[in-house]
């Protein structure tokens, strides 16, 4: 076991993922990267206390602290590759910022038994293949400054690059009653995300607010910069602020896809649900399905379930919905 050297890894440039960005469904969705690797690189430690060391393809962060910040100046994942949290509790949390200019390709496994934020203002990629198992997964293209973090408000109130965007192709779990937010000027699914008696929340927005402990109002913006920026794989203008292709299972939890104030006619619409959301429970009541396209359209072909013992929800109201 060694700590990480901060050697430069020049050879895994921008522009290498860049490409990898473009070719992320015809290429990435298909399993065909060839191995390279990639693991998270020269980690600072910001806040807290946390010790990171490497153990052959493993990335351990051994953290002491309740909280703790990371600043990375890449953070990506390969596909024989594992990044592990071991946290105090499942209430610790940390913070992953990454201060690079690449995006962050995940083809690998991520564990915690805690909160982990992955904030990368260029954009994320979870390929196929991929294993996210933590207690509450966050990522998205929004920054948020050190205090509000360490005094657990989330409060993301820094934009990203205008255009920039998460995509699953992948498999995101997180702990029974935990939370997977991604959040970004557009959010594509087309992999599996599940939180047992959790919350789902894919949102499009360029700033954004989760409160977790109050009225759990969430609040979002989107600039017109991200609007005219918003690219999909091919370089296309995007049709959809929020695709969800894939399968969203939350099992008696909630499941929120959102859309910050979009201008009229930019895209197609602002969600498209050509996938599957269930929210079923057979020993409770149901879940809740919300829906959220503030000012645009919801195009729905695919299949929503929410049935439970005592019923369940499946909306398109926007009454939990605030412009941040």
């Amino acid at each position: 076991m060694k700590k990480i050297q901060t050697a430069d890894r020049s050879a895994y440039s921008w522009a290498y993922y860049i490409a990898l960005h473009l070719l992320a469904v015809t290429v990435l969705f298909a399993g065909l990267i060839p191995a390279a690797h990639a693991a998270p690189e020269n980690g600072v430690v910001r806040a807290g206390s946390a010790n990171i060391v490497e153990q052959g393809n493993t990335t351990i962060i051994q953290q002491s602290s309740q909280r703790a910040i990371i600043d990375w100046r890449g953070f990506g994942i390969q596909q024989n590759e594992q990044v592990r949290f071991a946290q105090p509790s499942s209430a610790s949390a940390t913070f992953n910022r990454v201060t690079g200019n690449q995006s962050s390709l995940i083809l690998g496994r991520m564990d915690a038994n805690g909160q982990v934020l992955l904030i990368n203002p260029n954009g994320i990629i979870f390929g196929k293949g991929a294993q996210i198992n933590v207690g509450s997964p966050i990522a998205s293209t929004s920054n948020l400054n050190n205090d509000n973090f360490m005094q657990a408000k989330l409060v993301f109130d820094k934009p990203g690059k205008p255009g920039a965007g998460i995509i699953n192709a992948g498999s995101i779990t997180a702990a029974e009653s935990g939370l997977v937010a991604l959040v970004a000027p557009y959010v594509r699914n087309d992999g599996l995300i599940q939180a047992r008696l959790g919350k789902v929340l894919l949102g499009a927005a360029d700033t954004f607010t989760i409160d977790l402990y109050g009225d759990g109002l969430i609040k979002l913006a989107l600039s017109d910069a991200s609007l005219a920026m918003l690219k999909d794989a091919q370089g296309q203008p995007v049709k959809s602020l929020i695709s969800q292709s894939g399968t969203i299972d939350v099992d008696g939890g909630q499941a929120v896809l959102v859309t910050a104030d979009a201008a009229k006619d930019v895209v197609d619409s602002l969600i498209n649900m050509s996938g599957t959301i269930l929210a079923d429970s057979a020993v409770q009541e149901g879940g809740r399905i919300l829906l959220l396209a503030h000012g645009g359209n919801v195009d729905v072909s695919g299949n929503l379930s929410a049935r439970g013992t005592k019923g369940g929800q499946i909306s398109g109201a926007s009454h939990i919905f605030g412009k941040a």
